[in-house]
């Protein structure tokens, strides 16, 4: 009898050690997939500059806790062509908006993406910051900030800080914007009427 409760208790135990790793797996896997996801989305940045009678910027703002950008996205997402992206937390999600490009006079506005469709990429987030890394100024040494506002180029580096729940850190994660890797102007226009 006392072999069979601990042959019981043995499978028992290897059960639950099972379901734990299938659990933990999966997690680990939606992290590894979300982290592919924000780098390949950030990484394809378009320096596209918007041209009005007011001068020119580049089309990426950002703060700690939201981020616009111009870049296309998967193909399984949306049509060819540019969207309007907006990376951001609302409640306990981690959201990625986006509209498609069009030239609309206030394409950056706050109200722009209000209509626009929503990816929940991550919940319960419980902290999301991000930090820009680049020149303010051609002759300027790069430094870490806060926000990005720069109306003559994107910055050089994206750091992303993700937790979900109060255990759940995940690595830092840099992202090396592709589409500048020289300290020249970028090379696309869209002229607004």
């Amino acid at each position: 009898m006392f072999i069979l409760l601990m042959l019981y208790g043995a499978l028992f135990s290897a059960g639950q050690y099972q379901r734990t790793s299938d659990v933990r797996l999966r997690h680990n896997d939606d992290k590894r997939f979300i982290q592919s996801f924000l780098r390949r989305q950030l990484e394809q940045a378009v320096p596209l500059i918007a041209v009005d009678d007011g001068g020119t910027q580049v089309l990426f703002r950002g703060n700690e806790r939201t981020l616009r950008f111009i870049g296309p996205l998967p193909s399984y997402r949306g049509d060819d062509g540019l969207y309007l992206q907006e990376l951001s937390m609302a409640d306990d999600e981690l959201i990625l908006s986006y509209h498609p490009l069009t030239r609309a006079p206030a394409l950056f506005a706050e109200n722009r993406l209000a209509g626009a469709e929503r990816i929940t990429l991550a919940q319960p987030v419980t902290r999301f910051e991000l930090a820009y890394f680049g020149r303010h100024t051609a002759d300027a040494a790069p430094l870490w900030r806060d926000a990005w506002d720069n109306p003559a180029w994107l910055p050089s580096l994206l750091r992303v800080d993700i937790a979900l729940g109060q255990q759940d850190v995940w690595p830092l994660m840099l992202v090396a914007l592709r589409a500048q890797a020289e300290w020249r102007p970028p090379q696309l226009a869209l002229y607004l009427e």
